[in-house]
């Protein structure tokens, strides 16, 4: 499962981060939440398009993007990491599966899926 938020990085400013966390969907959601069991990883960080985009396209054309375009820009740019994320060798996993030795003891062939995207509303209506 596949989870994505803008996060403030502080109290003042404008810092900010968007990571792309990823969780296993067989996990109890009563473990996945817990902080302390690890069950969260960052797969990636969105970058977020940089004022010079807004110059560059002020220069352009006159006038500020409109949110058309704006919208376009963030869709390509989310579409972007995630031919990223999504690479070569996770089709290959995705359409081979991986051997992986489990704590069992049994060596198991695991065909990686995801099964949801989720994010904010904020996300939800930039990628739409």
């Amino acid at each position: 499962m596949l989870y994505s938020d803008s996060t403030h990085l502080a109290n003042f400013g404008d810092a900010s981060l968007w990571p792309l966390y990823l969780y296993f969907g067989n996990q109890s959601k009563y473990e996945r939440v817990r902080p302390a069991t690890g069950s969260c990883h960052h797969v990636a960080y969105i970058p977020k398009l940089s004022d010079s985009f807004h110059d560059f396209y002020l220069n352009l054309t006159g006038e500020g993007p409109p949110a058309e375009v704006l919208t376009h820009c963030w869709r390509e740019l989310m579409h972007g990491v995630l031919r990223t994320v999504l690479d070569a060798d996770f089709v290959h996993a995705y359409t081979h599966g991986i051997v992986i030795k489990c704590s069992d003891g049994n060596t198991r062939r695991v065909f990686p899926r995801i099964f949801t995207y989720s994010a904010d509303y904020p996300e939800k209506y930039i990628f739409s």
